[in-house]
């Protein structure tokens, strides 16, 4: 009996292994995977990887020479001191 449990442990193990490889929640493909045992992890073999995106990438932003503050690249005139940059 025992010799079973820790089966349906290991087959879960790799089940997460799999999933955690793929982009996957390792945790949520463990307990899936000792639950359903040969089922989940070849539901996990055959699920796609997970593509993150990333942030978009925020604008360059550059100083005013006058009064250090962040202003757009193409500012010609700062929006905090008012001079021309």
């Amino acid at each position: 009996m025992m010799f079973y449990v820790i089966g349906w442990v290991a087959v879960g193990a790799c089940a997460a292994i799999v999933a955690g490889s793929k982009g996957r929640s390792p945790v949520g493909w463990l307990i899936l995977g000792a639950f359903f045992g040969p089922l989940a992890t070849t539901a996990a073999c055959f699920m796609p990887a997970v593509i993150r995106k990333e942030a978009p990438p925020t604008p360059v932003r550059r100083i005013c020479p006058h009064c250090a503050n962040e202003i757009a690249p193409s500012a010609r005139l700062c929006r905090w001191c008012k001079r021309l940059v």
